[in-house]
């Protein structure tokens, strides 16, 4: 049993850690991948939910111990998961916000495109033709 609980601790931790990073790559990187941030978390999350579900499973076959205070540690596991929970919705938050941003930048670049080209078919640059010396 405690191995597992240091499991679950550990688990618990990994997902914490990667959620800090992340939220901390909107803040120093350009353009956070979304992409790996995204699996990254996947992967600890499903690594957690495992773990959390066999720490679940050990409660329920051994119920009757009381040896151990499931009361306690059951709300050690809320406090934790709660500050993971306010953590994934300030990450939420800040993916929002970048996707916002992202879009708002990819919009005015098609402005900026369109107004060069025109500005290019008004001045008579889009007539003329490329040629190659080579060919």
């Amino acid at each position: 049993m405690n191995t597992q609980l240091l499991m679950l601790d550990q688990s618990i931790e990994k997902y914490s850690d990667i959620q800090e990073k992340h939220i901390r790559a909107f803040e120093t990187e350009l353009m956070p991948d979304l992409e790996s941030q995204n699996f990254e978390r996947a992967y600890a999350f499903a690594d957690m939910k495992n773990k959390f579900n066999e720490f679940l499973s050990t409660i329920q076959n051994n119920k009757d111990d009381i040896r151990i205070n499931y009361r306690d540690t059951a709300a050690s596991y809320i406090a934790k998961i709660t500050k993971i929970l306010e953590s994934d919705a300030i990450l939420k938050k800040k993916i929002l916000i970048y996707q916002k941003q992202l879009k708002q930048h990819l919009n005015d670049t098609g402005k900026v495109r369109t107004a060069f080209n025109g500005y290019a078919a008004s001045t008579g640059a889009d007539k003329y033709i490329a040629f190659s010396l080579t060919s």
